[in-house]
């Protein structure tokens, strides 16, 4: 396994653009009502270290967040970080930026394979998420828990 090492040109673009998508999702969340207004207050409080706190930190965060959650917010919670702020934002839109930025262009487990893959005209990076987006859907955004990889190791979990 290769050691990352980012940048902090990396760090603050990952910043600069999580920021952004937080921003929008929790307008959707409020203007929507998905998210009870504990979870919603929950959010905004712990913005930036949900972006960029470090492993430990964010292991702390989400064991507190678990305290308040109900199953019903979770599924939301899912909803709204998992598929619309990281697939259909920050992975559609940033991620072959984020990875030019951090300097990664082989996959940190395998090192063999490229992290890109090419999806019709479209080149995209494959980001695979130390702490599973199933059960850490508020983690789906963080700096650290974003791991470039190929798509056979992000895909081949057990």
């Amino acid at each position: 396994m290769l050691r990352i090492n980012p940048s902090h040109e990396a760090l603050d673009f990952h910043h600069e653009k999580a920021s952004l998508i937080f921003d929008k999702i929790i307008r959707e969340i409020t203007g929507k009502g998905l998210l009870e207004k504990t979870t919603i207050k929950f959010i905004k409080r712990y913005k930036n270290i949900l972006i960029k706190g470090k492993p430990e930190l964010l292991l702390k965060v989400h064991q507190k967040f678990n305290r308040i959650i109900t199953n019903q917010n979770f599924e939301n919670l899912k909803t709204c970080f998992k598929n619309r702020a990281y697939q259909n934002q920050l992975q559609k839109k940033y991620s072959k930026d984020f990875l030019e930025k951090l300097g990664v262009d082989t996959c940190i487990y395998c090192n063999r394979n490229y992290t890109l893959y090419f999806e019709g005209n479209f080149a995209r990076a494959e980001l695979d998420h130390w702490f599973p987006e199933e059960k850490f859907p508020l983690l789906a955004l963080s700096f650290y828990n974003l791991i470039p990889s190929c798509h056979s190791c992000n895909h081949k979990k057990g």
